[in-house]
């Protein structure tokens, strides 16, 4: 009699099929595991990034008007010199456009805006990419001196004059507080520099930020991802996202508000609600691993404390 070992061989070959294929999406998900790259420039002097900047706010504050506004700056990236223990590299703004906006932009803030483009700023980086410092402080601070008075001459009224003069006055006073303004997207796009990623494994960090409600660093988690990596394409993404410490937050709550109170000679209840502060920044890089530099880069940061919410967002994509 003819045996069937089609009958009885079925459910065993068809349990080997399932056993192969779970053991292949196994090793894939152990190699996806193993992918670990390092994001370092790999660029020479000479070599130029073109790339537009695209920026949106959106404000809300109580007895203020609404805040909704876009605009839009292509940036050149010259790289300088380029080292085994660092590079330079040069980031210049072009003419911004603004795309919308819910204000009137006034004739001194657009002078602002048209006579602070086209100030180099040559960034200084570490052997990893890693930023140093704005080389050129005191190059860039004369050269946006000279556009500050510029404007001041147009600036009838003298107390406007002068509150204007403090005020950007104080964006370069020292070589920090520039570079925490007028590189703050520089910083952005140049994130991913510097850092080690594995697949499957984030690397999470403790820090401390500052926020715009509070003098004092407050205690935060930042997580960072790498979301995928095709060599065949030399592409990698990664993402990171940072988040206030709550217990940090709410003490820092409660610091303001004992502050503003003191301040009229009465004090904090021990058992008041007080509202909740939320800080959240989050970012997305798509990176070219040959060169280290990324094609596109988004990054928003939220902030709300009860009726006060705003909403920014940057993007800075490469364009030919």
């Amino acid at each position: 009699m003819m045996k069937n070992h089609g009958m009885l061989g079925g459910p065993a070959r068809r349990g080997t099929v399932l056993l192969a294929a779970m053991l292949a999406f196994w090793m894939l998900a152990l190699a996806a595991e193993a992918q670990t790259i390092t994001v370092r420039p790999n660029v020479k002097a000479g070599d130029t990034i073109n790339l537009t900047l695209t920026k949106t706010l959106k404000r809300e504050r109580p007895n203020q008007p609404r805040v909704d506004g876009s605009s839009e700056t292509p940036i050149t990236i010259t790289v300088l010199e380029a080292r085994s223990d660092g590079y330079v590299i040069r980031w210049m703004a072009g003419g911004t456009r603004i795309l919308s906006t819910t204000e009137m932009v006034d004739p001194v803030s657009q002078q602002m805006i048209d006579l602070a483009q086209g100030v180099p700023f040559e960034i200084q980086l570490d052997g990893s990419g890693r930023f140093r410092q704005l080389r050129n402080y005191e190059q860039a601070k004369a050269q946006l001196e000279r556009a500050l008075s510029v404007v001041l001459e147009t600036v009838q009224d003298e107390a406007q004059r002068n509150r204007l003069r403090d005020g950007v006055s104080r964006l370069f006073a020292t070589r920090q507080a520039l570079e925490q303004t007028a590189l703050r997207e520089a910083m952005v796009y140049l994130y991913p520099f510097g850092r080690t990623l594995q697949g499957g494994k984030p690397e999470v960090q403790k820090l401390a930020v500052r926020t715009p409600f509070d003098r004092e660093p407050i205690p935060a988690v930042l997580t960072i991802t790498l979301l995928s990596h095709e060599p065949s394409t030399g592409l990698a993404r990664m993402k990171w996202s940072q988040e206030l410490d709550p217990s940090a937050a709410a003490e820092a709550v409660r610091r303001m508000a004992e502050g503003v109170l003191r301040q009229s000679g009465k004090e904090l209840p021990e058992n008041a609600r007080l509202p909740t502060l939320d800080v959240t920044d989050q970012g997305i890089a798509e990176i070219a691993t040959g060169t280290g530099f990324a094609q596109s880069v988004e990054y928003e940061r939220r902030v709300s404390l009860q009726d006060n919410l705003e909403h920014q967002t940057v993007k800075l994509v490469r364009t030919p």
